[in-house]
């Protein structure tokens, strides 16, 4: 299917996104992408995908990045990702995409991954998906052993969309000893209930600004 200039291949059964996709031949949060596509456009970009689902913001990103650019996708689930890797393919962007199946934390261990039967895009560490959800265990590594050594790309983005994870999974940016954090970072709010600790305040700090918030998210520029 044909969106915006980018083929998918949808399984609109078992995901929201999808069948949004599918139904109404739009993405949801297009105002979100369309954001970072106007930041990403012919530069050479590393693009951090936290939560990928199906590929909606690698695929649209990636498709305006300039060549050089890298895209990591993180998708723990095993069946969204097969689905995440066939997007990236039919849009001749597998050469740029390094997707890793793992959830990201504070720390590396191994996580349960509560798995909606009806929306596997909503899948939690840490809220539970209901009585028919399947509990899938996955490994959990931290976001700082991802990050590239060498500073090859003109900007960083990173979008993070893990239903109530995302202050564990973003821990590794608070550390000192970074040489370079993300100039971008896209992230989920609807879920801040579930966060552990003040990921806002705390990026604050390090001299995060609040740009936007728009379709449940929040933009956040590095000055």
């Amino acid at each position: 299917m044909m969106i915006r200039g980018c083929e998918f291949e949808l399984d609109p059964n078992r995901n929201a996104t999808e069948f949004k996709m599918y139904r109404k031949g739009r993405t949801s949060e297009q105002r979100s992408i369309s954001t970072l596509q106007k930041l990403v456009s012919r530069k050479n970009c590393l693009l951090l995908d936290v939560g990928a689902n199906v590929g909606i913001y690698s695929v649209f990103l990636g498709s305006q990045m300039a060549a050089g650019s890298k895209i990591i996708a993180f998708e723990p689930n095993p069946e969204v990702a097969e689905r995440l890797a066939r997007n990236l393919e039919i849009n001749n962007l597998s050469s740029l995409a390094q997707i890793e199946p793992v959830a990201l934390g504070a720390s590396d261990s191994v996580g349960t991954l509560s798995v909606s039967q009806r929306n596997q895009g909503a899948s939690s560490l840490v809220i539970n998906q209901g009585a028919q959800a399947q509990a899938l265990e996955i490994p959990v590594r931290k976001l700082s052993t991802y990050l590239p050594q060498a500073d090859e790309h003109d900007l960083w983005i990173l979008k993070a969309d893990i239903e109530g994870y995302e202050d564990r999974a973003l821990a590794s940016l608070l550390e000192p000893s970074l040489a370079r954090r993300p100039d971008h970072i896209l992230m989920e709010i609807t879920h801040s209930d579930h966060w552990q600790s003040d990921l806002l305040g705390d990026l604050a700090k390090l001299g995060y600004r609040r740009v936007e918030e728009m379709d449940g998210n929040v933009l956040l520029k590095l000055d």
